[in-house]
């Protein structure tokens, strides 16, 4: 895939599906909800709350079983089981994620964690790491702003940074985040998880990779090249 990139000033990182293997753990917790609450859902119903807010994922319920559901009940379940399995078993980085970060960091760039979770939930996730002390902003749902696809998470991790966001690459998994990456204006970049690429995002994503690995190779050779110049 041969990408180039003018400037690059700034990296930032969504978390769930791109550094760690939430997702997959968050499916597995979903199915045990689904089976205590005795309902039925399709295998693929669960791709429909990936990347997507809480009031979305309560809305996607609601359209699904009624304005009755205990949309809250099934909730506090999933999310139990998902730390039940967190606890047990951890959850794993996704293939290339450290190699990544590292040339990044050799490169002087800034870079932002840029997250629906919150700030507990990235300290929870990279527990035994020193990455949330390596970011150069963290950017969760503590801060209160709208949800990915708003650009508006983005747009602060551009201005935490000092970067032009349209010299920044956003690195996402979902449509809704990379809808979010667009909207800012971004380098944006998917590397699907559970979920393909829509049409409008694939048509508009700067680049689509199968995992950390590529993205790495890519920007390893992009930082080589003579056109680019990145601002310190």
């Amino acid at each position: 895939m041969d990408l180039k990139l003018n400037l690059i000033e700034g990296v930032a990182f969504d978390m769930d599906g791109l550094i760690f293997d939430t997702e997959e753990l968050a499916r597995k917790a979903f199915f045990v909800a689904v089976d205590a609450f005795k309902i039925e859902v399709e295998a693929d119903y669960y791709k429909r709350f990936v990347g997507n807010s809480q009031p979305v994922c309560d809305q996607l319920m609601y359209d699904r079983f009624g304005k009755d559901f205990d949309t809250d009940g099934f909730r506090r379940h999933w999310w139990q089981h998902v730390g039940e399995l967190f606890a047990a078993d951890g959850v794993e980085f996704k293939p290339g994620f450290h190699e990544l970060f590292e040339l990044i960091e050799q490169q002087k760039l800034p870079i932002a964690l840029v997250t629906t979770s919150s700030h507990s939930t990235v300290l929870r996730n990279f527990r035994h790491w020193d990455y949330p002390e390596r970011f150069s902003t963290l950017v969760t749902w503590d801060r209160g702003l709208p949800s990915k696809p708003a650009p508006d998470k983005y747009l602060a991790a551009a201005n935490d940074l000092s970067v032009n966001i349209n010299n920044m690459i956003v690195l996402e998994d979902s449509n809704t985040g990379m809808q979010a990456a667009i909207n800012a204006k971004s380098k944006a970049v998917m590397i699907p998880d559970l979920v393909e690429p829509v049409a409008e995002v694939e048509a508009a994503a700067f680049g689509i990779f199968n995992d950390l690995i590529e993205v790495r190779h890519w920007l390893e050779s992009a930082l080589g090249d003579s056109y680019v110049r990145k601002q310190l």
